[in-house]
């Protein structure tokens, strides 16, 4: 007699099948959709694509769904915890009974047909959404968009949230090509979704030359967020002011949830102020900035490619921060190290190195040999390793941050471990995890009880207000955690030098931070030998106009592009905006910055952002 596959056996299962992890094509997968009789796709479907932001978009769609009494289906990847996320049928994941139900059928149904682990997730999830009866399926595409699995079902609406260099080697080696390859999910006479006003053109040239429905942010919708409270108003089929902010951390995630508001209003959904405001509350998405509370803070944020290290980046800097922010990173081989490294380094204090042991991992030496900004970090063995120094190094009394960035690479953390690495709640919430690894940053920013100094700002692409450290008095304090010093690859035994300005001047040698006596003795873990951050690089050409001593900027953002950038200043300047466009270098690369102003206060530049964004066009303060 024959046993069930249990549902541990199917996803290895799933991994060896077809014998590549991707392999982008319909053919394969329309034909399995097919006999399994799910095509033409019977449900309302909204298909969501995008380097960044699809899985918020998702997450407010299905939560506004639910929130005005209707059954939403949403398909997201890669998960956090466990793989039972990738598929909710009405606000709750789908049950091990459910998905091996759905399995069996697809297994039965392929023949001899292979098909990758992504294309048994979305088969999956469209079946079983027509089973429970969903009333709208949200389907988040996997990569790319035009060759993506969901992309066999012809969607009633579409939404690309934003454009960035990832994945060139499937999608193409610019945003334009990029942008047309995401704007495949686009369908005659079908809603068109550009969410993002700065979006590459292609984006938008696409849904014209195949004859979709356009709804572009900033022109076919708009909103505009109070500076003060958070509070927003949204203008485009339906109006509605005083908005809840979205529950999800950081100033994108106002673009994300009017997408989502835009796209629901379009196809005729009668939302109202008071289940929107709902949903906006209830918004909940794990490892996208998310906080765990607790004597030792930490945040979990899943971006993956250089758009999302630089979002945040930006969302630390506006985060309230009494402390030094220390940072632990693994980073795939194919992700753009380069890039990504000044991003995050600019916005920290110390950095540790993590080896990742996968088919694309990079072990802390070769990370560190591909940029220099890494190139003195400390080097840790693994992930688990990089948690507990960073965990050591909030000392007892310490406040950390803590954030995880990632991709598509899919391995199970040694239980032991990260349980060591990490107390309180972020244990109960993940230890033992099915976790998505690929870049992962742990954030720790410590609480000194000395006086704190200003970390140099960062003159990367979209840099922010720069991350200063404040004094305050530390109350009641925590048991240490014991470090693995094996984990650590040696040194020097030296602490670091605070960090040094951009000038050419000779570095100071390194001493130790200055701290008071405590008021009772306490043992002080021995802490990670690291190097100094260095300042991310001068740009490579001055802005045509710099600001004077205390004027302000509000930056729209950097591109790739020079063509791009000037595009968005010229719009900007018919609005009667004095706009600047500098060009800057970042790991290696030319990037064109577009800035509003300056002016002379504060107080200005939220009046001018305020103004810029009920233009459609987010932007963020850059102080002197």
């Amino acid at each position: 007699m024959s046993t069930r596959r249990s549902l541990d056996e199917w996803l290895r299962l799933q991994e060896t099948v077809h014998g590549q992890g991707i392999d982008l094509g319909l053919a394969r997968v329309r034909s399995v959709a097919e006999r399994l009789q799910l095509l033409p796709y019977a449900l309302r479907t909204i298909i969501v694509a995008g380097t960044n932001g699809k899985g918020s978009t998702v997450a407010c769609l299905a939560g506004l769904l639910r929130a005005h009494g209707l059954k939403a289906g949403a398909f997201t990847s890669p998960h956090l915890l466990r793989y039972h996320e990738r598929i909710r049928l009405d606000g709750a994941d789908a049950t091990d009974g459910e998905l091996i139900g759905a399995f069996e059928a697809i297994d039965a149904a392929r023949g001899q047909t292979t098909l990758t682990f992504f294309e048994y997730n979305a088969l999956a999830a469209m079946w079983l959404f027509r089973q429970r009866r969903m009333d709208f399926a949200v389907l988040e595409v996997g990569l790319g968009g035009r060759l993506d699995a969901v992309n066999i079902v012809d969607a009633e609406a579409a939404i690309v949230c934003s454009i960035g260099l990832d994945h060139a080697d499937w999608l193409g080696t610019d945003v334009e090509q990029i942008g047309r390859e995401k704007a495949g999910v686009f369908r005659a006479g079908s809603l068109a979704v550009v969410a993002d006003p700065a979006m590459t053109p292609s984006v938008a040239a696409e849904a014209d030359r195949i004859g979709a429905r356009p709804l572009r942010a900033g022109s076919h919708y708009t909103w505009q967020v109070d500076a003060a409270g958070g509070r927003w108003s949204f203008r485009g089929a339906q109006r509605f002011d005083d908005l809840d902010p979205p529950a999800l951390a950081g100033e994108l995630q106002y673009a994300n949830a009017a997408a989502a508001l835009a796209t629901l209003s379009g196809m005729g959904v009668d939302l109202k102020p008071q289940a929107i405001n709902h949903a906006l509350r209830s918004l909940r998405l794990p490892g996208r900035f998310q906080v765990v509370p607790g004597p030792v803070e930490w945040i979990l944020d899943v971006a993956h490619n250089e758009p999302a290290a630089r979002v945040l980046a930006l969302n630390l800097r506006q985060r309230p921060c009494a402390g030094r922010t220390l940072i632990v990173a693994g980073i795939l081989g194919d992700k753009d190290v380069a890039a990504i490294a000044p991003l995050l380094s600019g916005a920290a204090w110390r950095v540790f190195l993590c080896g990742i042991d996968a088919p694309r991992g990079l072990t802390a030496a070769q990370l560190a040999a591909r940029a220099p900004e890494f190139a003195r970090a400390a080097q840790c063995k693994d992930i688990a390793a990089g948690m507990r120094a960073a965990a050591e190094t909030a000392r007892p009394g310490i406040a950390s941050w803590c954030a995880a960035l990632s991709s598509p690479w899919h391995r199970r953390w040694n239980d032991s471990a990260y349980t060591d690495a990490v107390e309180g709640p972020l244990k109960e919430r993940l230890t033992g995890a099915l976790i998505v690894v690929a870049v992962l940053v742990i954030v720790v920013p410590e609480m000194l009880s000395g006086p704190g100094r200003s970390l140099a700002p960062d003159t990367s692409a979209d840099a922010g207000p720069p991350v200063r450290t404040y004094s305050l008095e530390l109350g009641t304090t925590a048991a240490p955690l014991t470090q693995d010093q094996s984990a650590l690859t040696p040194q020097s035994a030296e602490p670091p030098a605070p960090p040094v300005s951009a000038a050419p001047k000779p570095a100071p040698e390194p001493v130790p931070d200055p701290e008071p006596a405590p008021a009772a003795p306490v043992a002080q873990p021995p802490t990670p030998q690291v190097a100094d951050v260095k300042p991310a690089a001068a740009p490579a050409a001055p802005a045509p106009r710099a600001a004077s001593k205390g004027q302000w900027w509000t930056q729209l953002g950097s591109f790739s592009s020079r063509d791009n950038a000037e595009r968005l200043a010229r719009d900007l300047r018919g609005k009667g905006h004095a706009i600047d466009v500098a060009r800057i270098r970042v790991g290696g690369k030319d990037l064109y910055r577009v800035r509003a102003g300056p002016v002379a206060s504060r107080e200005a530049a939220v009046a001018l952002q305020s103004r810029l964004s009920a233009a459609g066009h987010k932007s963020s303060l850059v102080p002197p």
